[in-house]
C-alpha cells in the first residue's frame, strides 16, 4: 500500500509539470483562451524554477548543516567515493566538502547558476535557454576555480580571484567558451599530477580527444602544440611515463591535418595594439614571471600524501600559458574565447602579488 501511495504521489507530481494546457484550441473563445495559455506558460516556468531552487537549497542545507552522525557518514562516503573515482581515472579530483574552500565554491556555483538562470528568465529567455545559461555559469565558476587551484596549489585565494575575474568577464561575453577552460584544466593535471597519480592511457586518450575537439571548435590548430608539449613534459619530468610521447605525436598529427584542411592563413600571427591585447600581454608576461619564480610547493597530492613536484607544477603553468598564447595569436575571436583561462591566470598573478607584498 505504501508503494502504491508513493507511485500515485509521483504520478501527480509529474502531472503538475506536464503542459496539458497546450492541447487547448486557442482559435476559439479568443482572446480569453490565448491569455489563459500565456498565463499557464509563465506559471509552469515559475513552477520549474521554484522546484529547482527548493531542491538546490535543500541540498545546500543538508551539506552545510548536517548532524554529527550524518557528518561521520558523509566523511566515510567521501572517502569511499574518492577511492572509487581513482579506479576509473587518475586526473579527476572529487570536491571534498570537509574543506571550507571546497564548500565555499560549491555554494558559489549554485548561487551563480541560480542567479544567471533567473536573470535570463526575467529578460524573457525561455526555460530551456535559462537552464542552459545557469549551467554555463555553474561550469564557468567551477572550472575557473579548479584551474586556479592547479596553477597555484599553495594559494587558495588565487583560485577565488580568478573565479571573480572570470565572472566579471562573463558580463561582456554572455556565452563563455568553456572548452578551452576545461582543456587547460585537463592538460595541467596531466603534467602536475595534483592527484598524486600518473595519468592513465585512457585519461590521455580522452584528453587528446578533448584537445582535438577544442581545435576544431575554435578552428585553431596551434592549440594542439601546447597539448603535445604537455605530453612530452609528462614523458620527461620526474617519474616519467614514456608512453605519453604517442599522444604528443597524435596531437601534432592533428595540428598538421587541420592546418592542411583549413589552410595556413589560420596560423598568421596577429597582435593588434588594442587595450584588450595589451592587458592580455601584461597578464601573460606576469604569469610567466610567477611560473619561473616558483621554487617550492607544499601542497600534497590527493593520493600518496607526497608534496607536488615544483618542476611539474611549473610545467603545467607553462603549458596553460602556451595554450592561451596560441589562442590569443589568432585574433580577437581567440582572445575572447581564452578570456576565462586568462582570468584564472590573472588570479594567480594577483594572489602572488598580494603574497609578495604581505611578506615584505
Amino acid at each position: 500500500m505504501r508503494r502504491l501511495r508513493q507511485a500515485l504521489g509521483a504520478v501527480f507530481s509529474v502531472l503538475a509539470f506536464v503542459p496539458i494546457y497546450r492541447l487547448m484550441d486557442t482559435s476559439i473563445d479568443a482572446p480569453h483562451r490565448e491569455v489563459s495559455v500565456e498565463v499557464a506558460e509563465v506559471t509552469l516556468q515559475l513552477a520549474w524554477w521554484g522546484t529547482l531552487v527548493t531542491v538546490l537549497l535543500a541540498w545546500l542545507f543538508a551539506k552545510v548543516l548536517p548532524g554529527t552522525r550524518r557528518r561521520e557518514g558523509r566523511l566515510r562516503e567521501e572517502f569511499m567515493s574518492e577511492r572509487r573515482i581513482y579506479r576509473v581515472t587518475s586526473i579527476a579530483r572529487p570536491v571534498e566538502t570537509k574543506y571550507p574552500t571546497n564548500m565555499a565554491i560549491l555554494v558559489l556555483m549554485m548561487v551563480a547558476g541560480l542567479l544567471a538562470g533567473l536573470v535570463a528568465f526575467a529578460h524573457g529567455v525561455v526555460f530551456g535557454g535559462s537552464v542552459a545559461r545557469a549551467l554555463s555559469a555553474l561550469m564557468l565558476v567551477f572550472a575557473s576555480w579548479a584551474l586556479g587551484r592547479e596553477l597555484a596549489p599553495d594559494d587558495n585565494s588565487a583560485a577565488f580571484f580568478g573565479t571573480a575575474l572570470a565572472v566579471i568577464g562573463w558580463q561582456w561575453l554572455p556565452s563563455p567558451a568553456l572548452l578551452p577552460l576545461f582543456t587547460a584544466l585537463a592538460l595541467s593535471r596531466v603534467v602536475n599530477r595534483s592527484t598524486g597519480l600518473t595519468a592513465r592511457s585512457s585519461d590521455s586518450a580522452i584528453v587528446t580527444a578533448l584537445v582535438i575537439w577544442t581545435m576544431v571548435d575554435l578552428q585553431n590548430p596551434l592549440l594542439g602544440v601546447s597539448a603535445a608539449v604537455a605530453f612530452v613534459l609528462d614523458a620527461r619530468l620526474a617519474n616519467p611515463k614514456p608512453g605519453q610521447r604517442l599522444f604528443a605525436v597524435l596531437c601534432l598529427a592533428a595540428v598538421g591535418i587541420q592546418t592542411w584542411v583549413i589552410g595556413t592563413e589560420s596560423l598568421a600571427v596577429r597582435f593588434p595594439l588594442t587595450p584588450q591585447y595589451i592587458a592580455a600581454a601584461i597578464t601573460l608576461l606576469s604569469f610567466l614571471v610567477v611560473a619561473l619564480r616558483l621554487r617550492t610547493v607544499t601542497s600534497l597530492g590527493d593520493i600518496g600524501g607526497e608534496a607536488l613536484d615544483p618542476a611539474r607544477v611549473r610545467g603545467g603553468m607553462l603549458v596553460v600559458l602556451l595554450l592561451v598564447l596560441a589562442s590569443v595569436l589568432v585574433g580577437q575571436g581567440g582572445l575572447e574565447k581564452a578570456l576565462p583561462v586568462l582570468a584564472a591566470m590573472a588570479g594567480v598573478v594577483l594572489g602572488a602579488a598580494i603574497n609578495t607584498v604581505g611578506s615584505e
